[in-house]
């Protein structure tokens, strides 16, 4: 059994910055589960001097920071495996295509309205829904277990649950991480 250390969702410079302190050195069970730099919700004066940091970010960690759908069209991994676990953010599997090729060709950087008053309001009221996994959700994992075969569990963030989901689909162990810091054993 190996224990990751997970980030994810911590939206650094948006709307809902978890203001966690997001590791700059990599180690061998450190994964970068996407939104790690939130460049669709920052100030637009400040998009240059996160992007700088999502590359220094990524050129440090490599394959083991994926993308996510707040990283808009920055380049990056959708996915990592390690031996058998896979490591996606989630908004792939989760959303319908047109959504995540939308969010993907979004401009960088927001408004104040937005980042102050909306995207607040909105992760306040997310916390009083259930998260439920649907059957898009369940169809990508599917596929996923048959492209890629050998892989025994699949960890997702974006979908910002309360606390750790851990269930199996089609015999694979699916983990959906809550924003922030995570530590797994799988």
């Amino acid at each position: 059994m190996k224990k990751y250390i997970v980030y994810n969702d911590t939206h650094a410079g948006g709307g809902h910055d978890s203001k966690i302190e997001i590791p700059l050195s990599p180690a061998d069970n450190l994964i970068l589960n996407g939104d790690i730099i939130d460049l669709s919700g920052c100030a637009k004066k400040d998009v240059s001097k996160y992007l700088t940091l999502y590359g220094e970010l990524r050129y440090s960690h490599g394959r083991r920071m994926i993308r996510g759908n707040h990283e808009c069209s920055a380049s990056g991994a959708d996915m990592f495996i390690d031996d058998t676990v896979l490591f996606a953010h989630g908004h792939i599997q989760m959303w319908k295509e047109k959504k995540v090729i939308k969010w993907q060709n979004k401009s960088m950087g927001s408004s104040w309205f937005k980042r102050k008053l909306l995207v607040p309001l909105w992760d306040k009221l997310r916390h009083f829904r259930k998260y439920r996994i649907k059957r898009r959700f369940k169809d990508n994992i599917y596929a996923l277990k048959h492209t890629h075969h050998g892989v025994t569990t699949m960890v997702f963030g974006h979908a910002h649950p309360n606390k750790i989901i851990d269930t199996k689909i089609y015999g694979v162990r699916i983990l959906v991480l809550p924003r922030g810091r995570n530590e797994i054993f799988v």
